[in-house]
């Protein structure tokens, strides 16, 4: 583009030069800026000396700059109108265990109160709905990358409060021309910030030193070859494993025989005992007799730490019937298949203690899904004893008023010499929600557990029931027999199951996936009127409930201190009222920090610029006796330069414009008839120059 297009072949700043005094022919009346671009035209009027020219064309420049710079000044986006609501909260952290109605055996003496038989049967309630279950969300979160719940974020959960009254921002005006399917598909609504309480569950968990010795989890099988009659001693995993030690418990939650799974992907290896077998389960601790003549350690409902063993086998094994003599516990044994080795298999065991802490949070969150953005812990995280103070716990065993249910009782215990197993009165059962999360996610693996009597140990003559295979992974073609926890923690290792056989990678997976799992099951089936698992209406009680009956064992927490009873809780004191900020996403219009530096300091040019040409005209101009504004003009100031024309008659103009003699001067000269006038010619050497008027 051009800086400056004259009329004619002149400019005004070369004839204000010729004006003061001669000048070179190139640098006076052969000058032109006519087809230059802007700096261009800057370099070459300073090499002229054309001072002002020079400051002109350099301000053409920066306009053309300061153009760019102020598209680049402002960008549309999006941005946050805050205001101050008050919001009205529901729930608080759980403090009462969960009520269940129960039916509890009449009759039982004293010692047998609290033996509800089939006491675990009470917990189904948490594995309905399946679609939805806590325990399915959870295992997608950790196998595929999943969502994590509304309300949550980073293992963390956060009570949830009403929002609904809270009004979304309204998209109807678009007066900046913004576009408002993006901000639609990129921009949050609305977010709210508040202050929430906090709640999340974590384990502790230390290698257990005993798998160094294979007796307290292998046991020796003598295997007769029918063939040659040859008895080769192989090893199977024990259904009861870690006894006499302080981690007893079984191997899978009902203590069954593995009758899966082994890898066959390797034809050449199958119906051999060298294929490829994982298998993981998280079981409880059971608890020890306190007398050795009593028996072997039982798992017990009630009064139990809630402290368990990850397990991770992997090894080469295979499957065969076990020889008819055996040692099993009971009659009814079942001829499945049992897992097998030739050689010892490499096993990695965990003692893991479940903490549940609560803290004093600052989230944002969208309103609209409830999703976490950010949050922050305002208080230091502190154990939340509420968590543990119930474990199947029966209250106010009373008789029946009826008259024909009091009949019936007394004459069933005339039949049973005192002891009535068959009248059942329904009674108000407590269950903490740390209890229940922790029962609930170590026996899903094996639903029919919950039918075992609490007081006993689970039937361990039994081969595992192939058919409950809700909450377990069972894989004949990779090998793996474990509970949803254990194939968690197999994805998270990229599938590499001997890598799980180091103490350090166990614990890490085990950790993450204990918190993933506490996290789904605290956002389950959460209402904002009744409550969820871990959350209660504001004030809620157990008023009118009556004390456990005095038979009722010792609770314990999983720190091994007794629990902390409901009555003995502090008060939440939760208000029921608060401020929130919200946070209305709007469209605006941002200015760029650069972008205005940029435009002031060529703006600030371009204002010296003109302050520095209007003071000079008059002083810079006055040289001139008319203005020249076409070639008309140029033409009356060279028509009677007779040694001008004379010279461009005689020589080319290029060589002109190079000839470094001859000067040219506007000005007066005298004609060859003596008479002045006013004009453009040449300057002789040794000429008298007239004065300027």
């Amino acid at each position: 583009m051009d800086s400056t297009r004259h009329s004619g072949t002149f400019n005004h700043t070369s004839m204000i030069s010729m004006s003061k005094s001669p000048q070179e022919i190139r640098q006076g009346a052969a000058t032109s800026y006519q087809s230059c671009y802007w700096l261009w035209a800057s370099g070459k009027t300073l090499k002229n000396r054309h001072w002002l020219l020079s400051l002109v064309t350099f301000g053409t420049f920066v306009s053309q700059a300061l153009i760019i710079a102020l598209s680049a000044l402002f960008r549309q986006d999006a941005g946050y109108l805050d205001s101050i609501v008050k919001l009205e909260r529901t729930l608080e952290l759980r403090q009462i265990p969960y009520i269940r109605q129960f039916n509890q055996t009449s009759g039982y003496p004293a010692i047998f109160s609290w033996k509800a038989e089939g006491g675990l049967g009470s917990i189904t309630d948490f594995y309905s709905n399946l679609s939805t279950n806590w325990m399915y969300t959870a295992e997608i979160r950790l196998t595929t990358n999943g969502n994590e719940p509304a309300w949550s974020k980073e293992g963390w959960s956060f009570v949830p409060v009403n929002l609904s009254d809270i009004g979304t921002m309204s998209r109807g005006q678009n007066d900046i021309g913004f576009n408002t399917e993006i901000a639609t598909a990129h921009y949050s609504s609305v977010n709210v910030t508040l202050k929430t309480p906090a709640i999340r569950g974590r384990v502790i968990c230390e290698p257990i030193q005993e798998v160094s010795t294979t007796k307290h989890w292998l046991s020796h099988v003598p295997m007769i070859d029918q063939a040659t009659n040859v008895t080769t001693n192989v090893t199977g995993l024990s259904s009861i494993m870690f006894i006499d030690t302080p981690y007893v418990g079984g191997m899978t939650p009902d203590a069954r025989y593995l009758s899966c799974c082994f890898n066959q992907t390797d034809s050449a290896r199958i119906d051999s005992f060298f294929m490829t077998v994982a298998v993981g389960y998280w079981t409880e601790i059971w608890q020890t007799r306190t007398e050795p003549e009593q028996g072997l350690p039982f798992a017990r409902v009630t009064g139990s730490t809630l402290n368990f063993t990850v397990k991770w086998v992997h090894g080469d094994g295979g499957f065969a019937e076990l020889p008819e003599d055996y040692p099993r516990i009971g009659r009814n044994r079942q001829y499945n298949q049992s897992l097998l080795f030739f050689d010892p298999p490499q096993i990695q065991a965990l003692s893991c203690m479940p903490p549940v802490e609560s803290s004093e949070a600052e989230v944002v969150l969208d309103k609209e899904t409830g999703r976490i953005q950010s949050y922050q812990l305002l208080t230091e995280p502190i154990p939340e004893e509420s968590a543990w103070s119930d474990s199947f716990v029966f209250h106010d065993l009373t008789e029946p008023i009826d008259p024909a249910v009091k009949a019936k009782i007394a004459g069933g215990n005339r039949k049973n010499g005192g002891l009535n197993h068959v009248v059942r009165i329904m009674q108000n059962m407590t269950t903490s929600y740390g209890v229940n999360f922790m029962y609930a996610m170590l026996h899903a693996s094996r639903l029919s557990s919950l039918r075992s009597p609490p007081n006993e140990i689970p039937a361990p003559q039994w081969d595992e029931t192939l058919k409950d295979n809700v909450f377990n992974i069972r894989d004949n073609y990779t090998g793996l027999n474990l509970d949803f926890m254990s194939y968690a923690s197999y994805i998270q290792a990229n599938k590499d199951a001997a890598s799980l056989l180091d103490a350090n990678v166990l614990r890490q997976q085990t950790e993450h996936t204990f918190t993933t799992f506490f996290q789904h099951f605290v956002s389950s089936d959460v209402s904002l009127q009744s409550g969820g698992w871990a959350y209660q209406p504001i004030g809620a009680n157990l008023d009118g409930l009556g004390k456990p009956r005095d038979t009722t064992p010792p609770q314990i927490a999983p720190n091994g201190e007794p629990a902390v009873p409901v009555s003995k809780l502090p008060t939440r004191d939760t208000e029921p009222h608060f401020n929130a900020k919200v946070a209305k996403q709007v469209e605006v219009l941002r200015m760029s920090p650069m972008a205005f530096v940029v435009c002031v300091v060529l703006l600030s040019w371009l204002l010296a610029t003109l302050v520095v040409v209007a003071v000079s005209e008059r002083l810079y101009f006055r040289g001139l006796i008319r203005n020249v504004e076409s070639i008309a003009d140029v033409l009356v100031l060279v028509a009677g330069s007779e040694r001008f024309l004379e010279l461009v008659r005689e020589g080319d103009v290029q060589r002109l414009q190079t000839d470094q003699k001859i000067k040219t001067r506007l000005g007066p000269f005298r004609d060859s008839k003596g008479r002045v006038r006013r004009g453009i010619d040449i300057v002789e050497d040794g000429e008298i120059l007239l004065e300027q008027n």
